[in-house]
């Protein structure tokens, strides 16, 4: 786990990213397609902002 560790937030932007482009899918202008979409932007910022920054050896967070 500690090697997945400092790509953890990178990972769930591009989970949530592909989540997102995955909703062309879905037929547009219909109330399902509405919904997914703010829901899939709502769960991939707060996966993003629940990873927490990394400190690098001087004990210092990454961005």
């Amino acid at each position: 786990m500690e090697t997945v560790a400092p790509y953890a937030k990178f990972v769930v932007a591009i989970l949530g990213a592909g989540t997102t482009a995955a909703l062309g899918l879905i037929a547009p202008d219909t109330d399902l397609f509405v919904v997914l979409t703010v829901l899939a932007a709502m769960l991939t910022s707060a996966g993003v902002l629940m990873v927490p920054n990394v400190p690098d050896s001087n004990g210092k967070h990454q961005a």
